[in-house]
C-alpha cells in the first residue's frame, strides 16, 4: 500500500498529503507523503520530515525545520504509517518488508536501533 491509497476514519491522527502546502512568489512546493496531527510532513520524494507551524502565528512562511531521513529510516515509518490501522506490526514483517526485500541484511538489533532513532 502506498500513501495514495491510504484511507483513514475521522479520529486518526495521520492524513494523506499531496497538495501545496507552501506558496511563493516564484512556485509552488508540492510535498507527497503523510501528515501526522498537523504537526509534521513526512515527504517521501524528499525523504524528510519538516515540521509545520501555525501560518496565522508565523506568517506566511509554513515550516522551517526539517530533518532528511536515510533510506532504511524513510522506509521503516512510511511501512509503519501504512498499516497503522493494522493494529499490529511484527518485527519479523518489519525485518522482511523494510531490510531483506531491499537485498539489505536484517537483524532485531537493527530495527531497534532504527526505531530509537525516529524516536529521538
Amino acid at each position: 500500500m502506498d500513501a495514495a491509497e491510504l484511507i483513514m476514519d475521522d479520529t486518526s491522527q495521520i492524513k494523506y498529503a499531496a497538495t501545496p502546502i507552501i506558496e511563493t512568489r516564484e512556485k509552488v512546493l508540492l510535498l507527497f507523503g503523510y501528515i501526522i496531527n498537523n504537526e509534521y510532513q513526512i515527504d517521501i520524494k524528499s525523504g524528510s520530515v519538516i515540521k509545520l507551524y501555525n501560518t496565522m502565528e508565523y506568517g506566511d512562511e509554513r515550516f522551517t525545520n526539517y530533518l532528511r531521513l536515510r533510506e532504511t529510516m524513510l522506509r521503516l515509518l512510511t511501512y509503519l504509517l501504512a498499516h497503522a490501522s493494522c493494529g499490529y506490526v511484527s518485527n519479523q514483517e518489519l525485518l522482511v518488508q523494510v531490510w531483506e526485500n531491499h537485498n539489505l541484511s536484517s537483524s532485531t538489533t537493527r530495527l531497534t536501533q532504527v526505531i530509537s532513532e525516529l524516536k529521538a
